[in-house]
């Protein structure tokens, strides 16, 4: 039973110190509401306890503890060394006064501090963990609220942790920096989250919150700083970014800091631009994670291949226009670039979005007319999709190589003809968008 022992009282000042008692036996006096909730905390810490009372509360038949039904007397004190009195009769107070010096006995009166030599504590009991949190008496709410917010970063694998090192102790196998960093690894978490396109309103809800109790996040150049900028002040941000000519962190590095914060306890999020499973690098992060066995969750989030599309204007799919789509990587491992998507382009009624393909716009066309597809097949690419400074420009196979010229990255590029739906829908998006802000001012 943990207990917080009052050792001195004087000057108004209360010096505890927490203790935990071994096998403590217990009267508690009182057979109300308050003995019933002191009985129901016993029962639950597997404390060896008696109950005297001269009336019972009817719930008191599912204590199964040794019951006595009489008043309290003197005698009744003898094989006692902590007396719980939750009775609020002063006559049982003025007894246990007298007697208590004989007796050399603990007290605890039940909502009267001044009358305690020790305070019950909220407690978190995780068999041979025990946490407990005490506000010397003042008030037992805050003490539960505190308790039931440290729950919420606790996981109750603690408990398996704990045992575990218990029967390694006595084995004299006691590994320091072993069990600090699997018992860190129970605080710590790994999220690959999508970050979406790159409007912050675009986030999920769950991916907000996430970077809102971040603790370390790696991001890549894709996740735009408005994003970032919704994380705490405290949040370590790395940089993990590999944009086209360039090297931020190797892919090895990137996977080894995330173990490293997580061994640390730290909430970690790895950042990706629009869905981590879509050419995100996701399955080499978490089989990094896997192999040393790290837990993680996966978070989705809203793919610039359509979001982006959407946003200026473009459906991917339309009836009669575009029975579906694909979306595809411009670049593959190594920056090799890939032309295996070709013949998606000769589909009637499909849409291609191609990610990671501008700078390569020469050999698109070139091997997509060597390959039979119509100069003529509509083509929108989409720069900086859903950000302010989203541009779009229209054009054709046959001029994509002088348009994509002049179209800023990160950028999409759209074929199909769904791409000619855009002058139609973009007049009513717009006249929609003027009413909206007409009326919210």
């Amino acid at each position: 039973m943990n207990i917080l022992h009052n050792l001195e009282k004087g000057n108004n000042a209360i010096n505890t110190l927490p203790v935990l008692l071994r096998d403590p036996r217990i009267l508690l006096i009182g057979g109300g509401k308050v003995a019933l909730q002191k009985a129901n905390v016993m029962i639950k810490n597997g404390i060896d306890f008696q109950i005297i009372s001269e009336n019972y509360l009817d719930d008191f038949s599912n204590i199964d503890v040794p019951k006595l039904t009489k008043s309290i007397e003197v005698s009744d004190f003898a094989d006692y060394k902590i007396i719980i009195n939750a009775t609020g009769n002063k006559k049982v107070e003025k007894l246990i006064d007298k007697i208590r010096q004989k007796f050399n006995i603990l007290l605890n009166t039940v909502d009267i501090p001044e009358k305690c030599d020790f305070y019950f504590s909220a407690l978190l009991n995780y068999g041979k963990l025990k946490i407990a949190v005490s506000s010397d008496g003042a008030s037992p709410i805050i003490s539960k609220v505190v308790r039931d917010k440290i729950k919420e970063i606790i996981s109750p694998e603690i408990k398996v942790q704990i045992e575990k090192e218990a029967d390694l102790r006595k084995q004299n196998k006691i590994n320091i920096a072993r069990t600090k960093i699997e018992t860190s690894r129970l605080f710590g978490h790994v999220a690959l989250v999508g970050a979406g396109p790159g409007d912050p309103e675009l986030l999920t809800l769950k991916a907000y919150k996430l970077i809102q109790n971040a603790e370390v996040i790696l991001h890549d150049y894709l996740v735009s700083n408005e994003i970032l900028a919704l994380a705490r002040s405290s949040t370590k941000i790395i940089n993990c970014g590999k944009p086209h000519g360039s090297t931020t962190l190797s892919q090895l590095d990137i996977n080894s800091r995330m173990v490293f914060y997580v061994n640390q306890g730290r909430r970690v999020v790895r950042l990706k631009g629009g869905d981590p499973f879509i050419f995100g690098r996701l399955v080499e992060e978490t089989e990094y994670l896997i192999k040393n066995n790290i837990k993680f969750e996966i978070v989705p989030g809203i793919t610039s291949s359509i979001s982006g599309a959407g946003n200026a204007a473009i459906p991917v799919t339309a009836r009669d226009v575009s029975n579906g789509f694909s979306v595809v990587s411009g670049c593959l491992k190594g920056n090799h670039f890939n032309l295996n998507w070709i013949e998606l382009l000769k589909i009637p009624k499909h849409t291609t979005v191609v990610l990671m393909g501008l700078r390569k716009a020469k050999q698109i066309v070139n091997e997509a007319i060597a390959r039979g597809v119509r100069k003529n097949l509509p083509i929108a690419i989409i720069s900086n999709a859903t950000r302010d400074n989203q541009t779009e420009i229209i054009t054709t196979l046959i001029d994509l190589e002088n348009a994509a010229k002049n179209a800023p990255t990160p950028a999409i590029i759209v074929f199909g003809e769904v791409v000619n739906l855009r002058r139609k829908l973009s007049n009513f998006i717009d006249c929609e968008k003027q009413e909206i802000f007409s009326k919210f001012g």
